[in-house]
């Protein structure tokens, strides 16, 4: 999430709710929704994944998963629809499935790919929302000592920060377990339901419409951002989705937290207004929207619980060419400020408010995101056993693209996750390059203008050079499509255009232009 929480609302209170149906909150509600526009969808499924190196005590494990699901109500909620709208129930402890996959029958060279299908089978499998369980486990094993541990949930029960909860907390159960002790964790004194009816409770408070009309005023007229797509937008967004992954190294995340610092910005801050610099130069304009994350956890109380906090706010900035990027850097604090203090409004109440064109080829309001992932994560540490992230697949995507950036050994970890559908790999790895050379000359001179920071990684700027040399073509003062119209009228069967298996004649690009235009 991009910061610190708004200013502690009021408390939460502890309710009785065992077996009862409970509403759901706002952000859980939105969901809910797209899950009945989508059944069988695995458009919102997240999944976590570890290398265990060291010998695996299966039996201890799937203790462990038991008991941190019997702590967490959210691992064994359910949803239904009660007189149309979505409500969840908690139901009783019960195991949770562990899904095991053994490839010490294969050969060696074969086991990396086998250990991909049985990730992308295991992440390409919908979650039964009304009978659950919302959570899935996998452990793939390629030899005594070499386990990947992948622990699948709906997003609809967890969030960024849930994860740091339950990686933390199932090494603590493992570990006892292991020693056939009881693990030591602290108390929960509040569930997460006692969230949600609070924050049903809210949505008819008298700030609510304040912060609805603050929303209508700051994204009135907001247009879609049209990036260079690789291939047409389908009429329906598909949600397919991969992933590529880049590195901030740790001396330029270093100088980049000092920019930010000099003008009281925080690095998601910094990496906020970068992002838009390259999104304004990318599509060539000035408007440009992001969406993002805000932790949703506004008293400390909530901090211990895992399940769905987060919901999402849109940052929209305008990146005039001749601002210096100091200067942009403290207009975007500004709006992430303003955004903090009014980031309690759901976002399908924000949608709603703003009433954008609806168009389902694309998501509402903001159609690229931003995650600073700096929320708790103390990382998985279970007795006798080597434990490091795992970078999974990723098979959807919920924007056009998401940026996601995680501190790691004082860099940042990025990721890129973009639709499959509009973006070939080359670009969104094009796009991470040119963002690199973008922040480091940020780090290098933060008082240039913003059409005058670099962009081209050196690769891009010596094809261009090449491009550029050579004689002069002596062209006649025309426009392209009056040369089109000529070659219609001299050649017009000859082949003006092709793409894959479709060619177009000069003629029938002339008649589509024409038409066009009429």
């Amino acid at each position: 999430h991009p910061g610190p929480a708004p200013a502690p609302a009021a408390p939460v209170t502890r309710r009785p709710h065992h077996g009862r149906t409970l509403p759901l909150s706002p952000a859980q509600r939105r969901l809910w929704y797209l899950a009945q526009l989508r059944p069988g969808s695995t458009e919102y499924n997240t999944a976590t994944g570890f290398r265990l190196r060291g010998d695996l005590d299966t039996a201890a494990l799937g203790a462990a998963l038991d008991a941190l699901a019997a702590r967490h109500e959210p691992l064994r909620t359910t949803f239904h629809t009660v007189d149309g709208e979505g409500v969840q129930r908690v139901g009783a402890p019960r195991p949770v499935p562990v899904g095991t996959v053994d490839l010490t029958g294969l050969p060696e060279a074969d086991r990396a790919a086998a250990e991909d299908r049985a990730v992308r089978g295991e992440l390409g499998r919908a979650f039964d929302l009304e009978h659950g369980p919302p959570l899935r486990v996998l452990v793939v094993r390629r030899d005594a000592g070499d386990h990947l541990l992948v622990l699948h949930q709906h997003h609809l029960v967890t969030d960024g920060w849930s994860v740091g909860v339950l990686t933390e907390e199932l090494g603590a159960l493992y570990s006892a377990a292991l020693r056939g002790e009881r693990a030591r964790l602290p108390p929960l004194t509040l569930r997460y339901a006692d969230h949600a009816v609070r924050q049903a409770e809210r949505a008819a408070a008298p700030e609510r419409e304040a912060s609805l009309a603050h929303w209508r005023r700051r994204l009135a007229g907001l247009v879609p951002l049209e990036l260079p797509t690789d291939r047409p937008r389908p009429a329906v967004r598909a949600a397919a989705g991969a992933v590529h992954r880049f590195l901030v190294p740790a001396a330029l995340t270093a100088r980049l937290t000092e920019v930010g610092r000099a003008v009281g910005a925080t690095p998601f801050m910094v990496l906020t207004a970068a992002l838009q610099v390259l999104l304004a130069r990318t599509c060539g304009r000035q408007d440009i929207a992001l969406a993002t994350v805000l932790s949703g956890r506004d008293r400390v109380e909530l901090e211990p619980l895992a399940g769905f906090f987060a919901h999402t706010v849109v940052l929209r900035s305008q990146a005039e060419p001749a601002l210096l990027f100091d200067g942009f850097l403290r207009a975007v604090r500004s709006t992430v400020l303003d955004a903090f203090t009014h980031g309690e409004v759901p976002y399908d109440e924000v949608v709603r408010a703003v009433r954008p064109e609806r168009d389902a080829s694309r998501s509402p309001l903001a159609q690229v995101a931003l995650v600073l992932q700096n929320a708790p994560r103390p990382g998985l540490r279970m007795a006798g056993l080597r434990a490091e992230d795992a970078e999974l697949p990723g098979l959807t995507s919920l924007f056009d693209m998401t940026w996601e950036f995680e501190p790691r050994q004082g860099a940042l970890a990025g990721t890129v996750q973009y639709d499959t559908d509009l973006f070939d790999p080359a670009t969104p790895a094009r796009l991470a390059d040119r963002l690199g050379v973008l922040l480091a000359g940020i780090a290098d001179d933060p008082g240039r203008p913003l059409d005058r920071l670099p962009l081209l990684p050196a690769a891009e700027a010596r094809q261009l050079a090449r491009w550029s040399t050579g004689e002069a073509a002596d062209l006649p003062e025309t426009t392209v499509h009056a040369l089109v119209a000529e070659q219609a009228r001299l050649r017009p069967g000859a082949v003006a255009l092709s793409y894959g298996d479709t060619r177009l004649t000069y003629a029938e690009l002339a008649a589509r232009a024409d038409r066009l235009a009429a």
